[in-house]
């Protein structure tokens, strides 16, 4: 008897094979359902505001380094063979709140840099605080498209790996080894296990098997400092387990956080999953974060380039790096195709230990040498905006609002007027007024300990003897010597 994940995707296969076009072998989906509520508070009257409903800000929109965040994934499939072509295999699953924001990216061709097609962005269908978590949007993106008959790779775009990040290098490593594979990164120390879903694994190597997944563990309850990556590929297979377990996954979660840490406990229990390490992983989830993703990539761009500010001239060198195609054919190709079977299954290259992939493309500069620069300079600009804020609240108010000083100018006949009267006629503008003040503190002057008339405090007097002649205001003749 058939199991109820095997019947789904049965009747997935004829849905996709009515139409008489191929289905693809794999997919991306762009999960861009995040409202970021939290974020659209800080940046205030900035973010997205609809009628009756909560500020939101589309996250995967904001400019990182001169282009919007999501750009940088779709570069990634770009550069991947098989995430081609774009109109077939590559979609953003977004909210019904940021929908016609991407939309518009996906029209204009400058801001999406070459155009997405519209009918590839599809919405979850929720609204202002209802997002059901990670596993629900894989189920709804399969409900939607048909997608449980292909492998699918699911990206979050609340984050950024590296700014050349070599997708086609994960995708084809993934496929390779026949499982379903998630990503992680190393933490730096314990201290950070409790915000993470941290990994645990059963193998050692390169691409090692997972054993299983505790979210946001206490001190002392895992010695891993592997934590959860975005990026994670599923196998045609797992999808309809997914499918069948959302529904009920959804229910007992209360918040997206809560909904991502039970699928990531859930899923190396139900399939065989290994793992694969992306270096470095930056967010956007608070302003904080996302200021120091935007100079660090705008960094990069420069370094990169070699120009000091040429934001249009990176974004191009960046696309179009030559990415290698080393995994598209021969040998390699072969074993592929031998260990990709109906099953899902490995074949015999399961246990086989096989090279780490390159997660950066050839071209690319390293992070881990150039953080170390950047972190001290980024601590520089922090500490120099932290100095201006506190000097600006300190700022007086004829300085902070130039409305609100006097201008009374006056009259001239015009036959005599000049240009020094013209200029003092018009009132001072805002641009005219000092952005910081540091006011002369009176503290030494009040406290001088003089002592006056009725034992008060008093200005200090000079009592010494004079020796020089006392001049009359009069006549010199009354000069008193």
């Amino acid at each position: 008897a058939s199991q109820p994940w095997q019947t789904c995707a049965h009747i997935m296969d004829a849905s996709r094979n009515c139409s008489g076009v191929p289905a693809p072998s794999l997919r991306v989906v762009l999960v861009c359902t995040s409202f970021g509520q939290h974020l659209a508070q800080e940046l205030g009257q900035h973010a997205t505001c609809k009628p009756g409903k909560k500020p939101c800000v589309a996250k995967g929109l904001l400019p990182v380094g001169g282009a919007p965040l999501v750009n940088y994934w779709k570069r990634a499939a770009e550069a991947t063979p098989r995430c081609l072509p774009i109109e077939q295999k590559v979609f953003v699953l977004c909210n019904d709140d940021n929908h016609d924001d991407y939309v518009r990216w996906a029209t204009n061709i400058g801001m999406s840099e070459g155009g997405f097609p519209v009918e590839n962005i599809i919405s979850n269908g929720t609204s202002g605080s209802q997002r059901n978590g990670i596993m629900s949007d894989i189920a709804c993106f399969v409900e939607k498209t048909g997608g449980g008959a292909t492998d699918l790779v699911v990206i979050e775009c609340d984050y950024l790996f590296h700014p050349a990040f070599n997708l086609q290098r994960v995708v084809e490593h993934s496929l390779m080894r026949g499982k379903d594979t998630i990503t992680f990164l190393n933490l730096a120390d314990e201290q950070n296990q409790s915000q993470h879903n941290i990994v645990e694994f059963a193998s050692h190597g390169t691409n090692p098997k997972v054993s299983c997944i505790k979210p946001f563990p206490r001190a002392g309850e895992s010695r891993s400092l592997a934590a959860v990556a975005p990026l994670l590929v599923l196998r045609k297979s797992t999808i309809p387990k997914v499918c069948e377990c959302a529904p009920a996954m959804a229910a007992e979660c209360s918040s997206p956080l809560d909904a991502a840490a039970k699928f990531y406990h859930w899923l190396p229990s139900a399939v065989p999953v290994y793992a694969l390490n992306v270096g470095h992983v930056f967010d956007c989830k608070t302003f904080d974060s996302y200021s120091y993703l935007d100079l660090l990539f705008q960094y990069y761009i420069r370094k990169k380039t070699g120009a000091p500010e040429a934001p249009k001239q990176a974004r191009h060198v960046v696309c179009h790096t030559d990415f290698t195609t080393m995994f598209s054919g021969g040998d390699l190709a072969k074993r592929l195709r031998e260990a990709d079977g109906e099953d899902g299954g490995a074949g015999e290259y399961a246990e086989e230990e096989i090279p780490a992939p390159k997660m950066t493309d050839p071209g690319a500069l390293d992070l881990e040498e150039m953080l170390p620069a950047f972190n001290t300079r980024y601590m520089t600009i922090m500490e120099e905006k932290a100095a201006d804020a506190k000097n600006d609240r300190n700022l007086p108010v004829r300085f902070a609002d130039a409305t609100l000083r006097k201008h009374n100018p006056t009259s001239q006949h015009p036959v005599y007027t000049t240009s020094n009267w013209i200029y003092g006629s018009k009132a001072s503008s805002q641009h005219e007024m000092p952005t910081k003040f540091y006011g002369l503190k009176a503290g030494v002057t009040a406290t001088f300990p003089i002592v006056g008339p009725g034992n008060k405090m008093d200005m200090y007097r000079d009592t010494s003897f004079v020796c020089s002649a006392t001049t009359s205001k009069v006549h010199k003749s009354l000069d008193d010597f």
